[in-house]
């Protein structure tokens, strides 16, 4: 089912606390392929590592991460400035850390998604957008918001979107499909 304009207003209604706080972006990194990971906000210690699984193959220390995080997942992106792209999810490695450097200490003034589909303009500071779009329709989250509340609010490629505890399965909290 496609998004409306009510679960648009929702969405932002969500986010309306970030963005009067105009936070700077620190410390954006690629993480696997052309996942995007940005910070915002006070500087937080890495959350412990529970599983016993993982803690024997993590090789590094997890990364410190921000009171506001937001989380570019399965997707197709493009980071642009005015009228340049500066990067786009299939480009390699070097490209997207360029692009990455840009960002760094930006803020992000709004966030417009556009229905039905949910592709999502990220606006920061000079002119640079972070532009997402779904590439797939599966049940899989194309960005994810954590937010210092606990909770975590995400959209999907398949025109869903959800707002739960991030310390729970999506499946296992009230979610709103659209």
């Amino acid at each position: 089912m496609a998004l409306n304009k009510r679960d648009l207003d929702e969405i932002q209604k969500k986010l309306a606390p970030f963005l009067s706080k105009q936070e700077k972006l620190w410390q954006p990194w690629q993480g696997i392929g052309s996942f995007l990971t940005f910070n915002f906000g006070k500087k937080l210690p890495p959350e412990p590592i529970k599983s016993t699984r993982l803690k024997r193959i993590r090789k590094t220390p997890l990364p410190d991460r921000g009171e506001w995080g937001l989380w570019i997942y399965m997707c197709g992106w493009r980071i642009e400035q005015g009228d340049r792209v500066l990067a786009g999810s299939n480009d390699d490695r070097s490209q997207i850390a360029f692009a990455l450097q840009k960002l760094e200490g930006q803020i992000m003034t709004s966030v417009e998604i556009s229905y039905p589909f949910g592709e999502t303009i990220f606006i920061f500071d000079n002119e640079i957008i972070l532009r997402t779009f779904p590439i797939n329709y599966n049940e899989c989250d194309d960005w994810m918001f954590f937010m210092p509340n606990g909770y975590v609010l995400s959209l999907g490629s398949n025109s869903s979107w959800s707002y739960h505890k991030s310390s729970e399965p999506k499946n296992s909290t009230k979610t709103t499909e659209l």
